[in-house]
């Protein structure tokens, strides 16, 4: 795939499809975010755009540690194909700032609508009205604008804004895929089982005509 990334904006592009070994995970924007698997998170053949990863909702995750700022306006797409209908979380951004942790997630409630959670000293969550249905793809993208709230977009389409989410301050963070967070003793329940594909993220709110 060919992209021209002309402001800079495009902090991680993870196809999937390029590997160095089994626990690699490649970024192909230019901020060199590669990351790492674990647990049983694994490659298959079988992703959405060529290969993918697959989890099996029971500690797997692939994980990596930001150095830039990206706590302000924000647009995570990624693909998905799950397994079970249940609790849990795709894609995850978190960082803390002066004792406040900062969270940015695409997840699926417990009645299979999938949604995005803001949290900046306060929830907000905008939840969409489709229901997945196991074994089909999707592709889901959160955006949060500090002008207009979080939302989430479903196959393209603008679902559900909720206002009251808004952007928090620039400083570093933590992208985990597949899993709310790295300790998942504590959030095992929120682990994602299922197929994940191209996962992509601004550190700008993308416009309808983009997403």
């Amino acid at each position: 795939s060919t992209f021209v990334d002309l402001d800079n904006s495009l902090v991680l592009w993870m196809r999937m499809d390029e590997r160095k070994n089994s626990t690699y995970v490649y970024d192909n924007s230019s901020y060199d975010n590669h990351g790492s698997a674990y647990g049983d998170a694994a490659y298959t053949p079988y992703g959405k755009l060529g290969d993918g990863f697959s989890f099996d909702g029971a500690g797997d995750y692939v994980g990596l540690q930001s150095e830039g700022g990206y706590g302000g306006n924000m647009t995570q797409c990624v693909w998905i194909k799950t397994n079970s209908v249940s609790d849990n979380c795709v894609v995850s951004y978190q960082n803390e700032y002066n004792g406040v942790s900062h969270d940015k997630q695409i997840y699926i409630n417990t009645d299979g609508k999938p949604a995005y959670y803001v949290y900046n000293g306060g929830q907000s969550h905008a939840t969409g009205t489709t229901t997945l249905l196991i074994g089909v793809w999707y592709f889901l993208c959160g955006t949060v604008d500090s002008s207009v709230g979080n939302s989430i977009w479903v196959n393209s389409i603008n679902e559900s804004t909720n206002s009251d989410g808004t952007a928090s301050a620039l400083f570093a963070g933590s992208f985990f895929i597949g899993a709310k967070t790295k300790d998942t003793d504590s959030f095992s329940d929120k682990d994602f089982n299922g197929s994940i594909d191209d996962v992509i993220i601004f550190n700008r709110s993308l416009s309808a005509a983009e997403i």
